[in-house]
């Protein structure tokens, strides 16, 4: 860097801006040393100077396309931002099909009862009740119904992100990867299985009208990483803290109080 930055001062030539610009973005200016050496014997052709000047451009164009990419890249690498993305893109459809009114069977009886803090038919699913109440009571501007309605759509669709990351837990262990062989693989795959569950005929439905299904749902994909994360461990460690038994002890005790088709859990 100093030997480059002396034979540019020895030219007496002024510093070119566009050389600046290019070395900031590359973060390396051995590679520019070409370059510059070429500047300085061009500095009395303005001819070169200008066609170097659009060469010093189209180094920081490249290199800020390049470093898009690297970012993009790094991102869809990340398992919780494409988990949030998929759980995103389900939310979005979702919200476009929602059912504006009353829906099937229990729709009127639990919106009634979240809104008085009643009890509903047995088992009376009192976190249920405790939850639409809270969400009623937000200022949304809409009628209560609608309300509960899109409560239905946000449970199914973070239920989405939990089953993704449940799939890649579980592809990742069931078959562990070869030589040569990418994680992309599995977060293809995974995406692939959580997509077609978010838009599947019963799944999709249970989120446009409200019902205590979407968050059984939830507690159920939340269940079930916690489970595998706690039964499979960590792969360094080759056990799992015991927060996590913990977490999923008390997901499960509260997965009682909304469904007890919880139960069902326990056979697989």
């Amino acid at each position: 860097v100093y030997d480059l930055r002396e034979s540019l001062e020895r030219s007496h030539a002024p510093l070119p801006v566009g050389f600046l610009a290019a070395a900031a973005a590359v973060g390396d200016l051995s590679c520019l040393e070409p370059i510059a050496a070429s500047w300085i014997a061009a500095t009395e052709d303005r001819w070169w100077r200008d066609h170097l000047a659009e060469a010093f451009a189209a180094i920081v164009r490249r290199e800020k396309i390049t470093r898009k990419h690297a970012l993009m890249k790094k991102l869809l690498q990340n398992d919780l931002f494409t988990g949030l993305v998929l759980a995103l893109i389900a939310f979005i459809v979702y919200f476009l099909t929602l059912s504006p009114s009353i829906g099937f069977i229990d729709n009127g009886e639990l919106a009634t009862v979240a809104t008085t803090l009643g009890i509903a038919h047995p088992t009376g699913y009192p976190l249920f009740t405790l939850i639409g109440w809270l969400f009623v009571h937000l200022p949304l501007g809409h009628r209560v119904i609608w309300n509960m309605n899109l409560l239905s759509a946000l449970l199914c669709s973070a239920s989405i992100y939990f089953f993704y990351r449940v799939f890649l837990l579980f592809l990742s262990n069931a078959s562990p990867l070869r030589a040569g062989e990418k994680r992309s693989f599995y977060r293809i795959a995974a995406a692939t299985g959580v997509l077609s569950l978010a838009f599947s005929r019963t799944f999709w439905s249970q989120a446009l009208s409200i019902e205590v299904y979407p968050l059984h749902i939830l507690f159920l994909s939340v269940v079930l990483l916690l489970f595998l994360r706690a039964v499979l461990g960590n792969k360094e460690t080759a056990k799992e803290p015991p927060r996590t038994w913990l977490l999923f002890a008390l997901c499960l005790g509260l997965s009682f109080t909304n469904h007890m088709t919880t139960i069902l859990l326990a056979p697989g």
